[in-house]
């Protein structure tokens, strides 16, 4: 085998999806591949599905490490975005069968304007990570919560706070993969 090349391992099994769950920006989650599964492939994405309810729209929110792709499956999702050192928030229309890019720092609110369920498929690098303590409550999440509304949001965590959060992820990271 060539030097630098990969060498395949199949992975034989079928994936499912894990039970759905609230996500601290208010989505329904269920989740297909996360972090401290399989190896590998996992150390550099995670999968889910996600799902909003007609009339209802996420926390804005963001996440300071991830790549969130976000693929419509069904319904017609709207998204609300505005880039790290701009000022105004614009909206996107996304109809089914395309996708939105959200880089790290990017805030984020997703909203269903319309009648039937919006169905969404999520791919992150490097892979999302959460976590709960054992009464159920949130130790660590990759989503961070700006606001409810573009009203009034809190700006994106720099210097010691970003320190912190990297600390923070890099120790669940590690507890992840050796569990």
């Amino acid at each position: 085998m060539p030097s630098g090349s990969f060498k395949s391992r199949r992975v034989r099994q079928i994936l499912t999806t894990g039970s759905p769950f609230t996500a601290p920006d208010g989505t329904q989650v269920a989740e297909l591949l996360t972090a401290s599964q399989h190896g590998q492939i996992s150390g550099t994405l995670s999968i889910a599905l996600g799902q909003l309810a007609p009339g209802t729209c996420s926390a804005v929110h963001y996440h300071p490490v991830v790549t969130q792709f976000t693929y419509t499956l069904g319904g017609t999702l709207t998204a609300w975005m505005r880039e790290p050192g701009e000022v105004d928030h614009y909206r996107l229309v996304v109809e089914p069968d395309k996708l939105i890019i959200t880089q790290p720092n990017t805030l984020l609110q997703l909203c269903n304007e319309g009648s039937t369920p919006v169905t969404l498929l999520y791919v992150v690098t490097p892979p999302y990570l959460s976590a709960l303590t054992d009464s159920g409550e949130p130790l660590f999440d990759d989503a961070i919560i700006a606001g409810t509304s573009w009203d009034n949001i809190d700006p994106p965590i720099d210097g010691e706070a970003l320190q912190r959060f990297n600390e923070h992820r890099t120790q669940l990271q590690q507890t992840q993969s050796h569990s």
